[in-house]
């Protein structure tokens, strides 16, 4: 852990004990202070000069932890190094434990004020309240004292708590227990457990980061979890935080959580998940589960989510917009009701609505996930719907059933999307010839990302054609990379399963492949194995804009070795390649040749079946050139 000394503003490496120190809490500004600025005494010279937002938020930070008595402050700004990405891993798995150890936390509130009647000015609607990442900041710590914009002390969480409890929807209790006890820290993770899984991913539900998956990355410490840091990864990371929370909690409030409607007709082609894309959906207040969580379990298997509930056949009635209703199918509509409850009365139980899945069994999948159904003991038989908004062409008006029918079931949740977006196991292979000996693989990457769908797996598009980096080595300092991929035109993969469910890797795609040195792409002319890790990261997670529109075909473009590294005019992507080395579009076998540093590259991608099976090859040879 690196924390700052207050009375020097350096930075020191303090170990995996740091002993006593503040930690601060903010929302970031245009000018903070940053790790390369306090690492440079000529740099941090120049800000403090110049007085910046940054430079006194943090002077001031250390001014109030030195009269505290405190040696050193924590702040994430300037004591994460940004540039490396395994220490950034670290930092954000290991942020709510320093939040939770640290002696005091200063909450930084920018845009709150005191007025000279001593009342708080913009207190409730701070932005500090707003960010996904100060949820945990608020809760992790012992205590927390507030200051304003200037600094002044506005008081202690614990005096404000009624107050932070209707901002943040956060229970009093948990906001202060740990004041209540004398085992404070010990009773932090039992005031956390107390509350279920949907409680909890409410708190965050109004809340936003900057980037998509730090809303994931910054529920693990609410929930006891670790995971891996993949920028790029998209809403993919709340999936995976959810994966990891089902591995330590019994817990069947994670599917009380309704999607957002969207038009009718664009229904079937959305990803229906059995877990929720975003904290934003677990806008419910819930109760815990009265039932024995090992007879009312939920557990991964390969077909989907195994789920244990009360459930029987139902009849849905929808209102139309015409005044009318409509019934639903006569078959093929079942209940759920699951061990969770919406209200304080015991009784009453969440249901969700399903479907039978096409492979029948004890397959289903979520019927109309922006509905959540209340089962009440006084209205057994009949429900209303809870969460049904507007918007549709039917709308829910009730759910008829048979409380007698009700029975204790296992199902299996299936993740509900019409033509998944398969892109086969696509496996390469590197063609050496035997007398050029001197061409060596330093280091070969694959980016595909696995989602379950009915009883096969398929691969999910993050909108990235590219799907594998291959790092080589030619001889006299000539290190390249290739890229390759497939890139869809228009709606390219949106039928990419033929009647018997095989996988049409070749319908409306395009095989391409980029090459570039890397001493254009890197800067440096010898080879480095953790460098090659981060930048095979950083291609297959990022986004790539192609130098095509969407639903052309593009042609066979000869430029320049090199790449745009930078965003273009009113653009905010981070990687645009500049060139297109060399592609064909041959649909049975396609062909990419392509010159970088002397080296006269041969890449074939083909069909392979073998039992009825199919994938994709690539196969790449690497030919020495007389240039």
């Amino acid at each position: 852990m690196r924390l700052l000394n207050t009375k020097t503003l350096e930075l020191e490496d303090v170990g995996a004990e740091p002993g006593s120190y503040a930690i601060v809490s903010h929302t970031w500004g245009q000018d903070e202070l940053l790790f390369a600025d306090v690492n440079n005494p000529e740099r941090l010279q120049g800000i403090r000069w110049k007085n910046t937002n940054g430079y006194r938020k943090v002077a001031k930070a250390c001014e109030t932890a030195l009269k505290q008595g405190f040696k050193y402050v924590w702040i994430d700004s300037c004591c994460i190094d940004k540039t490396n990405s395994a220490e950034v891993s670290e930092a954000i798995n290991s942020m709510f434990g320093w939040y939770r150890d640290a002696s005091t936390c200063y909450a930084y509130l920018s845009d709150v004020t005191v007025r000279q009647d001593g009342a708080l000015e913009n207190f409730e609607s701070s932005r500090w309240f707003t960010r996904g990442w100060t949820l945990q900041e608020l809760i992790a710590p012992d205590d927390v004292e507030f200051f304003s914009r200037d600094w002044e002390p506005l008081g202690m969480r614990s005096h404000h708590s009624v107050r932070i409890g209707r901002i943040t929807g956060i229970p009093e209790a948990v906001l202060t227990g740990r004041e209540r006890s004398k085992r404070r820290r010990n009773n932090l993770a039992q005031l956390l457990y107390q509350e279920n899984i949907a409680t909890r991913m409410s708190w965050a539900a109004y809340r936003e980061t900057t980037r998509r998956e730090d809303m994931a990355y910054s529920l693990m410490g609410l929930f006891g979890v670790n995971m891996t840091i993949l920028y790029g990864e998209g809403d993919g990371a709340f999936l995976r935080l959810q994966e990891e929370i089902l591995k330590t909690a019994q817990d069947q409030s994670m599917l009380i959580w309704r999607s957002p409607l969207v038009a009718e007709e664009s229904e079937s082609k959305r990803r229906m998940h059995y877990f929720a894309d975003s904290p934003k959906h677990f806008n419910l207040r819930t109760f815990g589960g009265q039932e024995d969580p090992n007879r009312f379990s939920m557990t991964m298997t390969v077909r989907g989510l195994e789920v244990r509930v009360w459930k029987c056949r139902c009849r849905v009635t929808y209102s139309t917009r015409n005044g009318g209703t409509e019934q639903g199918k006569e078959d093929g509509q079942w209940l759920a009701v699951l061990d969770c409850s919406l209200s304080s009365d015991t009784l009453a139980r969440a249901a969700i609505l399903l479907e039978a899945s096409a492979g029948g069994g004890i397959a289903f999948r979520r019927l109309h996930p922006n509905v959540i159904m209340i089962v009440e003991p006084k209205r057994s038989g009949f429900l209303m719907a809870d969460g049904d908004m507007p918007g549709y062409r039917c709308k829910i008006q009730s759910v008829e059933y048979d409380p007698g029918d009700l029975k204790k079931e296992t199902i299996i949740l299936e993740s509900a999307q019409d033509g998944p977006l398969a892109r086969g196991v696509f496996p390469f292979k590197l063609s050496l010839p035997p007398n050029k000996s001197s061409i060596q693989q330093r280091a070969a990457y694959t980016g595909a990302r696995r989602y379950i769908s009915s009883e096969h797996i398929a691969f999910v598009s993050v909108d990235n054609p590219i799907y594998g980096v291959v790092f080589l080595n030619a001889g006299r300092g000539r290190e390249f990379l290739i890229w390759w991929g497939l890139v869809e035109l228009g709606s390219a993969m949106s039928l990419t399963h033929d009647d018997r469910g095989a996988p049409r890797l070749w319908d409306n795609s395009i095989p391409v492949c980029f090459v570039q040195s890397w001493s254009n792409l890197t800067g440096k002319t010898d080879f480095h194995a953790e460098l090659a890790d981060q930048l095979a990261g950083d291609v297959l997670n990022e986004e790539l804009r192609l130098p095509w529109s969407t639903g052309s075909t593009p042609k066979v473009v000869d430029v320049d070795d090199g790449l745009d590294l930078g965003p273009p005019a009113r653009s905010e992507r981070p990687m645009i390649p500049s060139s297109v080395i060399g592609l064909f579009t041959q649909r049975s076998q396609p062909v990419v040749e392509s010159v970088c540093s002397g080296i006269k590259v041969r890449a074939t991608m083909r069909r392979a079946e073998f039992l009825g099976r199919l994938a994709c090859e690539l196969e790449v040879e690497v030919v020495e050139n007389n240039y």
